[in-house]
């Protein structure tokens, strides 16, 4: 089951679309950030169920949760610190996340100041704009938001 506080915080930076739609990055997305695959066989414009939002949520929450846990140091974070790299993962996917490198050592020696400045230097925190901010922010002081 989810984190209600994390999906709170993923529907507010995700937005929450019963609709299929175009992401900026132009792949077909709905519910919560859900990517649709082409097996989905659903095409922009089509709704989407409350029920299949919250169900896609539950499936991409659990997968970012697990990615996260897979760090050994996240085990180690402060309940703030692990929503935020849960958050990431969910927004940038396992593999993404595994670029931020200085990012990830800096989780790793507990440099929270360093953490959140790897977090804003990238291109990610371009693209996703105040998230970033509020993410590095919680980095920084574990204190969610």
């Amino acid at each position: 089951m989810s984190d209600p506080i994390v999906k709170t915080r993923l529907i507010r930076d995700e937005g929450e679309k019963l609709i299929v739609y175009v992401d900026t990055r132009s792949n077909a997305t709905g519910g919560i950030g859900h990517r649709i695959r082409p097996a989905d066989n659903l095409w922009p414009g089509e709704p989407i169920t409350q029920a299949c939002c919250d169900a896609w949520f539950e499936v991409d929450y659990a997968a970012a949760l697990k990615a996260a846990s897979a760090y050994p140091w996240y085990a180690d974070l402060d309940a703030a610190r692990q929503r935020i790299v849960t958050c990431m993962i969910f927004n940038l996917g396992p593999s993404k996340f595994g670029e931020f490198k200085l990012c990830i050592a800096a989780i790793e020696k507990g440099d929270y100041t360093e953490v959140s400045a790897q977090m804003l230097n990238s291109q990610w925190a371009v693209e996703v704009g105040n998230r970033a901010v509020i993410y590095a922010r919680v980095m920084e002081t574990g204190v969610w938001e």
